[in-house]
């Protein structure tokens, strides 16, 4: 369960199963509206590499649409049918991932215009003429942020795995220590040679990446191989993303947190929460529809997706940082952040308000309603849904896991 069953575990105890139950809803969404995101950056890629190859495509969104769907079918296929051998195929991601961000680097490296030190990191534009390039720059972290989270996509499959409580933290860790050091090194080298900014960087399927690599290159067969490196890395972590949600829904369903949670929380002979996966696939399906009419609209949704997932970590956070100072102690632990966790929880709670905040902006000052950003109104709305739901019948089911492990105590 993650967050949600943390809270349950730390929060005080006279809100422990109201709070644990609204960060279940929130983590649960959020990771939802995560798996139909990675499919359309995948079918992004796919789509831009058709542009290389006939400049005179030119993209429909009812085909943006349909390669997201397919794209998350394939992915949630392999999940199921082929799950025994995931762990060969993620091995060779791995290989893929290291050789390709070893080639991206030379050829930025090598080929780039090299701009000088002061234009990459100290020259900010406010092009959407919001009054101030500080404001700019918070607004511009809304797609970025999304990059900083999903830390916690390992520990929804904690009881899949052996020794759970020694390996997941370290794994976490390591994992976001390691892609968070060779990103900074791959941002700033983009930025070093990513040449002028203009609209020609937005021809290849929207993808400005694809655009500097062709410009830099003067190859389409170098770009059409760094294409299908993201690509293939994308379709990786959409397994991922198939894996992490269905557990997350598999597990609140059978904390009886959701409706239908008895359909949900089946799982089969083979230990695959299947159901769970299949209304994944579905509501993945749905959300895909959406490009069709408006590629902002479902962009806004990206966006509810990532405000979800910051709002459980804000949660837990602060329910750690209140266990701090109440005078218990934590349940017993094989991981700690030692003499430094206060400082890195207030840090982390820092940054995630500021977020969190900006993910509720629009992307311009006076939007029009199609322009606005409505993550606000959809994050009020999946919060009143869930606390109707919960006076009508969650109530009287959903306990909390910390009930669960006292009992099994």
């Amino acid at each position: 369960g993650g967050q949600y069953h943390w809270v349950s575990e730390i929060a005080p105890r006279r809100v422990q199963k109201p709070l644990s139950y609204a960060v279940g809803w929130m983590a649960l969404l959020g990771w939802q509206v995560g798996m139909p995101a990675v499919a359309y950056i995948f079918a992004q890629q796919i789509l831009a590499l058709i542009t290389v190859c006939d400049p005179t495509y030119v993209i429909q969104g009812y085909q943006g649409a349909l390669m997201t769907i397919a794209s998350a079918t394939s992915s949630i296929a392999l999940s199921v049918f082929v799950m025994q051998k995931l762990t060969l195929a993620e091995g060779l991601a791995v290989v893929v991932h290291c050789f390709g961000f070893v080639a991206f680097l030379a050829i930025l490296w090598v080929m780039g215009p090299k701009a000088g030190g002061y234009e990459t990191f100290f020259n900010f534009q406010d092009q959407n003429e919001w009054g101030s390039k500080g404001l700019a720059t918070l607004v511009g972290i809304i797609g970025p942020v999304a990059t900083f989270i999903g830390g916690d996509s390992a520990v929804h499959l904690a009881e899949e795995l052996q020794d759970a409580s020694y390996v997941l933290p370290r794994a976490m860790v390591t994992g976001c220590a390691i892609n968070y050091i060779v990103g900074l090194i791959g941002l700033i080298s983009f930025l070093f040679n990513i040449g002028p900014i203009d609209d020609s960087l937005y021809i290849y399927g929207g993808q400005p990446w694809v655009a500097v690599i062709y410009r830099l290159t003067g190859s389409k067969a170098a770009t059409i191989v760094m294409i299908v490196v993201v690509a293939v890395n994308f379709f990786c972590l959409q397994i991922n993303m198939v894996m992490t949600s269905s557990r997350q829904l598999w597990a609140f369903a059978r904390d009886k947190g959701l409706p239908f949670h008895s359909f949900l929380a089946q799982v089969t002979t083979d230990g695959l929460p299947r159901n769970s996966v299949i209304v994944t696939l579905g509501f993945t399906i749905i959300l895909s529809l959406i490009i069709i009419g408006s590629s902002t609209a479902f962009n806004v949704i990206l966006s509810f997706g990532n405000a979800g997932i910051m709002t459980s970590y804000i949660m837990i956070i602060s329910c750690i940082i209140y266990r701090r100072f109440d005078g218990n102690e934590f349940p017993s632990t094989k991981f700690s952040l030692g003499r430094w966790g206060l400082s890195i929880n207030i840090a982390a709670l820092t940054y995630l308000v500021v977020t969190l905040s900006f993910c509720f902006f629009p992307a311009a000052p006076n939007p029009t309603p199609v322009a606005m950003n409505w993550a606000s109104l959809m994050f009020g709305a999946v919060l009143l849904t869930a606390f109707s739901w919960y006076f009508i019948r969650a109530r009287q089911e959903y306990d909390g896991p910390v009930e669960y492990v006292r009992k099994d105590v």
